[in-house]
């Protein structure tokens, strides 16, 4: 707790110093954070903003392009001055924080939990915070597992079938020591040589490494944390077998200490994780480069086990102290349920809706998004954890550490302990 009032008060003298009181807007004006990074990025909200001001000719909406990355502390000093936003776009893993720090509205208070049904329902929880709604799910990833056919069959020396994509652990254990038997068979070394798989890791990886390593112990049937987000659980069985079967990756060469996306994309690499955003690209490398890429599910680490992946959601929020609460609570509710802009937004992005009727639109067909469709029923949020940043951070750094082997699995003692001593000072 001290240090999260530490960082408020700072927050709040440096604010002090330029701007005091709430917010200057007129009644029906709303002004709208939202990524800007793209054409694509806008199309939806755009229009959104045309129909509403159409149907709503009293309300103005302001749109102002923010980034995602640097969001939560933009959005904690905004709360200081005047110009903080009615509604913003997020990533789902501050919804939590901004609940604890009392900065965005209770959407159940007013009436929005009757749209559960509407939303595709491993997409609502993350939403919530002790059983009440926060935000409004609006744009989701999933990871699937992605290959190189040609490489593989080259490797195998034949036409890959179905049995071949690997399932589970072992299968990628069995298939990765073929590639690495292929180098050596070929003389190939140095960036000549294939890598079998690679695991997100390295300095500028640490959020998919966490991500990862999230992913591991979900599949081994464990949390990294308890669902009150107050006691880590790093020290149990689960987390200790993921950094084994990581460590194992590292030590035997299947995959190095770097995350080699590029690499997997010029044709290096054998298997990686990645989500849909990759489609239309890696259709295009594809073609450019002569080779093929195939999909499968997230493997299971154990013979019949589950096949969670790290989710991706961004949803939507409106700010507590908004003079405009309630037209901006009606003005998220009439774009997230909105199939219309749920679609402008994600096929434009090769990301996916969060309603059940958008999810069913055509675009959503096909060999390789019914794999990420299925994907959805079988996910793990990032938690909610007012320390996630720190949590990211060491979890990142561990992934990273076991793949060079400057860690060892029995470090999750430490790395429990630690972010278990940040908890409760958090809580105390």
């Amino acid at each position: 707790m001290k240090k999260l009032l530490s960082l408020i008060t700072v927050v709040s003298l440096t604010f002090s110093l330029v701007a005091c009181g709430g917010s200057s807007k007129e009644d029906g004006e709303l002004t709208v954070w939202w990524p800007g990074g793209s054409p694509a990025e806008r199309t939806a909200i755009d229009q959104a903003k045309i129909d509403y001001e159409l149907e709503n000719p009293e309300v103005t909406i302001n749109i102002v392009p923010q980034s995602t990355s640097n969001f939560y502390i933009d959005y904690m000093m905004s709360l200081n001055g005047v110009d903080y936003p009615d509604i913003a776009y997020v990533d789902h893993v501050y919804v939590q924080q901004l609940v604890y720090n009392g900065a965005i509205a209770n959407l159940s208070d007013a009436g929005l939990d009757r749209l559960s049904d509407t939303f595709i329902e491993s997409l609502w929880a993350p939403n919530t915070y002790e059983d009440h709604l926060y935000a409004l799910p609006f744009s989701a990833n999933v990871l699937a597992t992605v290959y190189n056919k040609t490489l593989i069959e080259a490797v195998l020396g034949r036409e890959m079938t179905d049995d071949d994509v690997p399932s589970t652990y072992d299968d990628l254990i069995a298939i990765s020591q073929k590639i690495l038997d292929y180098n050596v068979s070929n003389g190939l070394t140095g960036d000549d040589a294939y890598t079998p798989y690679t695991v997100p890791a390295g300095n500028s990886s640490q959020s998919f490494s966490a991500m990862a390593y999230l992913s591991f112990v979900k599949r081994l049937g464990g949390n990294i944390i308890t669902d009150d987000l107050k006691t880590m659980l790093l020290n149990e069985d689960p987390s200790r077998e993921a950094a084994e079967l990581i460590q194992y990756l590292g030590q035997m060469g299947y995959s190095s200490a770097t995350f080699e996306e590029g690499r997997f994309e010029s044709g290096k690499v054998g298997f990686i994780e990645m989500g849909p955003w990759k489609i239309t690209e890696y259709s295009r490398i594809a073609e450019n480069r002569d080779f093929e890429f195939g999909y499968a599910p997230i493997i299971s680490l154990t013979e019949g086990g589950s096949r969670e992946s790290a989710l991706g959601l961004y949803s939507l929020v409106v700010t507590d102290k908004s003079i405009n609460k309630d037209l901006a609570i009606d003005f998220i509710e009439y774009i997230a349920t909105s199939d219309k802009y749920q679609l402008l937004h994600n096929t434009a992005q090769n990301l996916m809706p969060t309603t059940n009727t958008a999810l069913e639109d055509d675009f959503y067909t096909g060999e390789v998004w019914d794999i990420y469709v299925e994907q959805l029923n079988h996910i793990v949020a990032r938690p909610g954890s007012p320390e996630w940043a720190e949590m990211e951070r060491q979890l990142g750094e561990f992934v990273t550490a076991l793949l060079n082997g400057t860690r060892d699995p029995d470090y999750v003692a430490s790395l429990n302990y630690a972010l278990q001593r940040t908890l409760d000072e958090l809580y105390s």
